[in-house]
């Protein structure tokens, strides 16, 4: 099971196909926020492993030897790393939380694998 896991990401990472339009506002902010910010968001009382996904350079920054996302590499990338574990010690989100669909985990894949740009906030379009 877990080499076909494996398999399976590393199909994925490879990009075989075009790359899909994702966008970090529309595809990745979403999934984070609702799946990740409880425990890595700015609530400084319930942040977990002192790691913050709400900021850009918290996300790109070097946490001794390791990055949680390696723009243009998503292998090299912790995020990666965690949202595809099989191991309950590592996986991300932890047992108990509902975890990501194959969708989500590609949307972030994608967006790595594109460079992991982050549109200000400001250029959000209004309703």
């Amino acid at each position: 099971m877990r080499s076909t896991l494996t398999f399976a990401l590393a199909i994925t990472l490879a990009g075989t196909g075009p790359s899909l339009g994702i966008e970090f506002n529309k595809d990745v902010r979403p999934v984070l926020s609702d799946n990740c910010f409880q425990c890595h968001g700015p609530d400084s009382g319930s942040r977990k492993a002192g790691l913050r996904l709400d900021r850009e350079e918290d996300i790109l920054a070097d946490r001794e030897g390791s990055r949680v996302v390696v723009p243009g590499k998503p292998a090299e990338s912790e995020l990666i790393k965690r949202i595809t574990s099989t191991d309950p010690d590592e996986v991300m989100p932890p047992s108990g939380k509902e975890p990501l669909t194959p969708a989500k985990k590609k949307a972030i894949i994608e967006w790595i694998k594109n460079g992991a740009s982050h549109e200000l906030i400001s250029s959000l379009k209004p309703i």
